[in-house]
């Protein structure tokens, strides 16, 4: 039964649309947008440029509203909604893939390395506004922001539109600036982390691009497999807010529920 079903999977990936090549443009707003935090740190405010101008934007927007938005930067709900592309564009899964551990490894590194120290850690509490938990350390880059912009750099490799794309890319700049708005984040560590994030969805769509024929049913399975681990995870997780909990669960749901669909459309439940 599990040899019939990897060879039933194994045809399911052969069938599903080639990767698409890279498109360029993500480098040269990858760049744009690093020169940009670049010369934000080395101006006169320093770390602190922009943050109380922009945070002030933010102000007559509610707290839970701001909570949402941050929250859907996670990683956890980017992993799951990853899981409804899974079955559809099987070959994008090693993108997904490559991306994530290329992305994961530029925030976190730069992370340790720079060791910036956050909102919370330099101005007084009640100098801005704080929404969730008080983090202080590992400011540069924002990883909600580079995942945000991971998730769409691969996202606008699926859409034929260029409004489809920009209006992605605007959706990852919003959860972007929701990084300022609850005051874990300087305006230099959401323009460096979606930096990193476009670069390493680039990276990763090349190398998938070039490896898509290693693709077997196996590594499928045990992407599928991280996916759902990522939906059930939601189910106890709310990243540090207060209000998010049933969101997690709504997010879980939805993913659950899109891949189970996704499945049966295109047969492969198991033990069918």
């Amino acid at each position: 039964m599990q040899t019939n079903y990897l060879t039933r999977l194994e045809r399911h990936i052969e069938a599903s649309p080639s990767i698409p090549p890279v498109q360029q443009w993500q480098i040269g707003l990858a760049s744009l947008l690093l020169i940009a935090g670049i010369m934000t740190y080395f101006a006169p405010g320093g770390l602190m440029t922009g943050f109380f101008t922009l945070q002030s934007y933010s102000l007559p927007f509610p707290d839970v509203l701001w909570e949402y938005i941050t929250f859907s930067g996670d990683k956890w709900p980017m992993l799951a909604l990853g899981l409804t592309m899974s079955v559809r564009h099987p070959r994008f899964t090693l993108a997904m893939l490559l991306a994530g551990t290329i992305g994961l490894l530029l925030t976190q590194g730069c992370k340790l390395y720079f060791h910036t120290a956050r909102p919370p850690a330099l101005l007084p509490l009640e100098s801005f506004r704080l929404i969730g938990t008080a983090l202080t350390t590992n400011s540069t880059p924002s990883g909600h922001t580079a995942t945000a912009f991971l998730a769409a750099g691969l996202a606008t490799h699926l859409c034929r539109s260029w409004v489809a794309r920009t209006a992605i890319l605007a959706i990852a700049a919003i959860i972007g600036y929701s990084r300022i708005a609850v005051g874990v984040h300087w305006p230099v560590d959401v323009m460096t982390g979606a930096a990193a994030g476009l670069f390493a969805s680039w990276i990763g769509v090349l190398l998938a691009h070039k490896l898509q024929t290693r693709l077997n049913s196996l590594l499928l399975a045990a992407i599928i497999v991280m996916l759902v681990g990522s939906a059930l995870k939601l189910l106890t997780y709310n990243g540090g807010f207060a209000n998010t909990d049933l969101f997690a669960v709504s997010i879980a749901a939805a993913c659950l529920g899109v891949f189970y669909s996704e499945l049966r459309r295109a047969k492969l439940l198991p033990f069918c």
